[in-house]
């Protein structure tokens, strides 16, 4: 799956992409990232999968998915 990091979240990280493979769930998706990149646990970011925001950790996810870390937004 393809896994974009937008705005600070891709500066905490180093990149804007990444792919992973073998991610049975979004509650599993958000220890591996949180495992190769450690400094995002202080972040606060919401998940979109597909460009449908989803927060069940249980949402099953395949290898096909785009996945988007999206910082929190403001703006006017």
């Amino acid at each position: 799956m393809k896994i974009l990091f937008f705005a600070s979240l891709a500066e905490v990280t180093g990149t804007s992409e990444t792919q992973m493979n073998g991610i049975v769930s979004l509650k599993v998706l958000k220890e591996k990232i949180l495992e190769l990149y450690p400094a995002l646990s202080s972040h606060t970011f919401t998940i979109a999968v597909n460009q449908k925001v989803v927060h069940d950790e249980g949402y099953p996810l395949r290898d096909d998915d785009e996945i988007a870390l999206l910082p929190p937004f403001s703006g006017g």
